[in-house]
């Protein structure tokens, strides 16, 4: 009997066994389908819809048309034509051979070839003579000058008859040189004639190919002719270079530059100007920081691109838009109280403050003494605009009194009556300008 129940609890214990093991086996579908499910993302593969935007960036090949818009690259005008060196010319040194103290015992020099040279004893000069094939630039370099020298170089044309030509004065050496095709003849010395020193050191003459499509261009008389809209790629080289152009207005409205990529060193500053032969130049905008714009009327104008300081240069091209803004602001020109335009209780104006330094003028004459009331609406951020309040001086009516100085807006006056007034409306600082208009709104109180 025991051997009978030992069996049945065997048999029992085997079924609940085997019962568990089927129970925990149970949860193993679940994690299975909870895992299938991840792969239900797999028929939404929204890369899919990613195709159509690359179709859709493949179709910008339409702008391909934009590449025969670009100016016909100037590849005709590179190469340039080489004046051949003349015959018999001797080898240049690679030391200076003395005397040479002269431009007729100048020594002849190859660009590029380093030349040793010493500035002794004090006064002493030193020149070298190169050929030169086509339009570009004269670089000098220096190693190894010793403390005690300034050394400086100047630029020469000679000839028997005439003499020598100042082509460049004196300049702080290393520097460059604008030249044409022909013989030019280097002068080296101290820069005070005081100091002198036996130590040798090198010299290197070089040659730079034009960069500047617009050279010479360095006076009004040779300006460079461009029209409304057109990039042009100047180069502020060598130290000193002015660039000039030239183009028509044909109404009333802005001239603006705006360059980019300017070399870091150069203080880029235009200058705008009427230029006649006989009166010279009459300047309508002086040396103002690019990128700057510029009031104009119907005309032919001038501008002159430079240095901050004539001080800097470099060997490198940077593109410079030159662009036409029509008139947004109706009362221009007003930017004196002589062209002061009226305005009226109960008016409002629409004015912009463009560009940098714009001052705008208005006439405002009460019958009877009251209160004005300024209101402004829509000025552009970053413009701190003011308004002042001016009435001519009873002892002379060319000059004016400003009364209260400068305020912020809204602000109010209070008027006499039968006398004149001029609202004078400019940027606090005179250093902020825009090209959207603004309004203000004048009541009586």
């Amino acid at each position: 009997m025991k051997k009978y129940l030992k069996s049945g609890c065997l048999v029992i214990a085997l079924l609940v066994l085997f019962s568990c093991a089927s129970v925990e086996e149970k949860p193993a579908p679940v994690a299975e389908v909870a895992v299938e499910e991840a792969p239900a993302p797999e028929p939404a593969p929204t890369p899919a819809p990613a195709p159509a935007p690359a179709e859709v960036v493949e179709e910008a090949p339409k702008a391909e048309p934009a590449p025969e818009a670009e100016p016909v690259p100037v590849v005709e005008k590179e190469p340039p034509v080489l004046v051949p060196i003349p015959e018999g010319r001797p080898a240049g040194v690679g030391e200076e051979i003395e005397p040479n103290d002269t431009a007729k015992t100048a020594n002849y020099v190859d660009f590029g070839k380093p030349v040793t040279l010493s500035i002794n004893p004090k006064g002493d000069n030193d020149w070298f003579r190169v050929f030169v094939q086509q339009q570009g630039y004269l670089q000098v370099q220096a190693r190894d000058v010793p403390k005690r020298l300034g050394l400086e170089v100047k630029y020469y044309t000679y000839d028997e008859w005439d003499g020598t030509k100042v082509i460049r004065d004196w300049s702080s050496v290393p520097d460059g040189c604008f030249v044409t095709s022909g013989e030019y003849y280097l002068r080296l010395n101290d820069n005070y004639n005081d100091a002198a020193s036996d130590q040798s050191f090198s010299v290197r003459i070089g040659f730079l190919p034009e960069i500047d499509e617009g050279e010479p261009n360095n006076d009004p008389k040779i300006a460079t002719s461009v029209t409304l809209g057109q990039t042009v790629y100047p180069a502020i080289y060598p130290r000193g270079d002015k660039d000039w152009y030239t183009l028509e207005v044909k109404k009333q409205g802005y001239l603006r530059l705006i360059p980019r990529d300017v070399p870091k060193n150069i203080g880029l500053e235009a200058r705008f100007c009427i230029y006649d032969e006989w009166d010279g130049l009459t300047v309508v905008r002086d040396w103002s920081s690019l990128p700057e714009g510029c009031a104009v009327m119907p005309g032919v104008y001038h501008i002159c691109l430079g240095d901050n300081y004539n001080d800097a240069a470099a060997a490198k091209t940077f593109p410079m838009l030159i662009e036409f803004l029509d008139e947004m602001d109706p009362a221009e020109p007003n930017n004196r109280p002589d062209d002061a335009k009226s305005f009226l209780p109960g008016e409002t104006k629409t004015l912009a403050i463009y560009p940098t330094g714009d001052h705008d003028y208005y006439a405002v004459k009460l019958d009877e003494a009251g209160t004005i009331s300024l209101q402004t609406q829509n000025v552009p951020r970053g413009l701190g605009l003011e308004v002042s309040l001016l009435t001519p001086k009873d002892s002379n009516p060319s000059k004016y009194d400003r009364i209260d100085g400068y305020r912020s807006l809204p602000t109010q006056y209070n008027l006499e009556g039968g006398r004149q007034y001029y609202l004078q409306f400019l940027d606090n600082y005179n250093d902020r300008s825009s090209v959207d208009t603004f309004r203000v709104r004048m009541q009586l109180e």
